[in-house]
């Protein structure tokens, strides 16, 4: 981490700064003579270049396996961890599923409990699992979705 932070942005900036002197000095040597094309040509050449280390720089990881193996969730823990984290419209953007998530789980795992003569015996839990099941939209909390998770996490049998 160190390595990149010593030649991120600022090696970044420097480059830059670099490349725009060496345009002006090309430019200046050129003088009346060059077109306007040869300048632009030039002026690409150098971004190409300062792109190219820019690129030689980057830590690349190719992540292969079969579709639902888990690339992408390897991806977004790789992120989470070691990168920026998630900016806030991504967290907005994934704020719904994550809900979906606990409320489904937590039917899901009522529901596998009864399948192999689990049941929940407090009345408390009972009345949660069917407040999630009856939930229109299990995308969004509510306080009644939240009170009943929040119920059924404290339920022995759960």
């Amino acid at each position: 981490k160190e390595g990149r932070k010593e030649g991120g942005r600022e090696g970044r900036k420097e480059g830059r700064k670099e490349g725009r002197k060496e345009i002006r000095e090309e430019i200046r040597k050129m003088g009346n003579k060059s077109s306007t094309d040869s300048i632009k040509s030039r002026k690409l050449s150098l971004y190409l270049s300062g792109s190219k280390k820019d690129d030689a720089e980057k830590l690349k990881l190719l992540l292969l396996g079969a579709g639902e193996s888990g690339k992408s969730t390897i991806f977004k823990q790789m992120k989470v961890l070691y990168g920026q984290g998630y900016t806030p419209e991504e967290r907005h953007k994934i704020r719904p599923f994550l809900i979906s998530n606990i409320n489904e789980g937590a039917l899901d795992i009522v529901n596998a409990g009864a399948a192999v003569g689990v049941e929940l015996t407090n009345p408390a839990a009972l009345e949660a699992a069917e407040t999630l099941r009856m939930l229109d939209d299990k995308r969004i909390f509510t306080d009644d979705s939240v009170s009943a998770v929040q119920t059924l996490w404290q339920d022995e049998d759960f």
